[in-house]
């Protein structure tokens, strides 16, 4: 019975804790708009949804989704977009907060089809899973801070022993800099009752990227696969910065900019954009490359960059990555003529990958039956989103990022009351049972649920 009361009362303070989310406000898109609505339209009208075998939609799951990222990007700018009394009418809005909630209410029978037991779905479900964050900030609704408090638990601990868990391709940096940067955002959404563990968490894993992976004498992490594990680590360090105010973590995301600006940025060709660290690693006779997903999210590095610090030279940089997607990258879809979409990458040989159909001609692409990923595209609009709504509120910057107050301790004397304790213990006892849970049916799987390269 006394555990009942107890869990009850958790349940309400969560509620009341979370229920209200903040009031959309408006922002303009004076720059990128009609890259921003070209892009929009085109994956709403277009790319919602996969169909199945019989060809049935499958709901909430976007066409075209190469790497599962549709399912943790699309939430956040559907979300932002149904709260901004400017965009649109409330019919559209309204469109927008559907599809937002669809979106999520796919990533949540997924992680139940994986505690279940289905391991098919183990990588789209881990893939997917910070969307719940976005989820949580429109909606407030306690489930999605348990889910991810529980997900911060295993997270964290899989990262510490394995911290190369996403696989070759994604690399060792991206893990660290990715679990960082969303424990971080669930801390600065969530902020009292878990998201002080969800920032130690965050803070702590992007202190073993340092230990483990700062090389001090070239300023960089490393190794790197691909550039855009920069801009994860890039991001994480923003906010590790925003909790904190610690130098470090701006000097070293200042020394990898400097690094990769002087040996990476194409200043041979009046277009830029930055070249991957190596030839195309599908077909290195196409020459080098260079990826939509690292200008985005180097962008989005340097856009909360300024978030934290409040200057304007990162808004600057940010610019000149969506310069370079929007005048190389964002041409005709391929598959809905008159449509804009933005391609996955460029190499030297070959151009887009959607140029050359021929499997015997040398240049053709091993990417030409994917040539873009939807997801990139909404990570795209993210971008440009957060760019006009930093500008116009440029005022409100910098700002402090992460929880506010420390989670209720059961320890003797530091409770301000027993049944305030007892509610602070509680809510970090079931989020640690998700974790075990979760925990359990990772390692049960042969290999340890390692991703392999595609």
């Amino acid at each position: 019975m006394r555990s009942c009361k107890t869990l009850s009362l958790v349940l309400v303070v969560l509620a009341l804790v979370v229920a209200f989310p903040a009031a959309g406000r408006c922002v303009v898109l004076n720059e990128y708009g009609d890259l921003f609505d070209a892009v929009l339209s085109n994956l709403v009208d277009n790319y919602a949804w996969e169909l199945d075998e019989q060809g049935r939609p499958i709901v909430g799951n976007w066409d075209r989704d190469e790497m599962y990222d549709s399912t943790l990007f699309a939430p956040d700018i559907l979300y932002r977009l149904a709260a901004d009394p400017d965009f649109g009418d409330e019919t559209v809005r309204a469109q927008m907060r559907t599809l937002a909630r669809q979106t999520v209410n796919y990533e949540m029978g997924l992680l139940t089809r994986y505690l279940l037991g289905d391991d098919s779905v183990k990588l789209e479900a881990f893939a997917g899973a910070p969307c719940l964050i976005d989820a949580l900030r429109a909606s407030g609704d306690w489930i999605y801070n348990l889910i991810l408090a529980g997900a911060m638990l295993m997270v964290r601990d899989i990262v510490s022993q394995e911290p190369n868990f996403l696989g070759e391709y994604m690399g060792y940096v991206c893990a660290y800099g990715l679990v960082g940067y969303y424990a971080l955002s669930f801390a600065d959404v969530e902020k009292h009752l878990t998201g002080q563990m969800a920032e130690e968490i965050g803070l702590q894993i992007l202190n073993l990227a340092v230990q483990r992976h700062w090389v001090e004498e070239d300023g960089r992490f490393w190794p790197i696969y691909n550039l855009y594990e920069d801009g994860w680590m890039l991001m994480g360090l923003a906010y590790a910065y925003g909790a904190t105010g610690n130098e470090e973590y701006k000097n070293m995301a200042d020394l990898v900019m400097d690094e990769i600006d002087t040996n990476l940025w194409d200043a041979q060709n009046p277009g830029g954009g930055y070249w991957e660290y190596g030839p195309y690693m599908y077909k290195p006779e196409l020459g080098r490359w260079k990826k939509l997903s690292t200008h985005e999210r180097i962008a989005r590095g340097m856009l909360h960059w300024f978030e934290v610090t409040g200057d304007p030279a990162y808004l600057d940089q940010a610019r000149k990555m969506l310069d370079y997607t929007r005048d190389n990258l964002c041409v005709e879809d391929c598959y809905q003529p008159g449509r804009i979409m933005c391609y996955h990458h460029w190499t030297e040989v070959t151009g887009l990958p959607h140029v050359v159909s021929d499997e015997s001609d040398p240049r053709y692409d091993p990417y030409y039956p994917h040539p873009f990923c939807t997801g990139c595209n909404f990570n795209l609009l993210i971008d440009i989103y957060l760019l006009n709504k930093f500008v116009q509120e440029s005022g409100n910057y910098p700002r402090r990022i992460g929880a506010c107050g420390t989670v209720v301790s059961v320890a003797a004397g530091q409770g301000s009351a027993a049944g305030a304790s007892a509610a602070g213990a509680a809510v970090l006892a079931l989020p640690a049972l998700c974790a075990a849970v979760l925990k359990r049916r990772y390692r049960g799987r042969p290999g340890g649920g390692r991703r392999s390269q595609p």
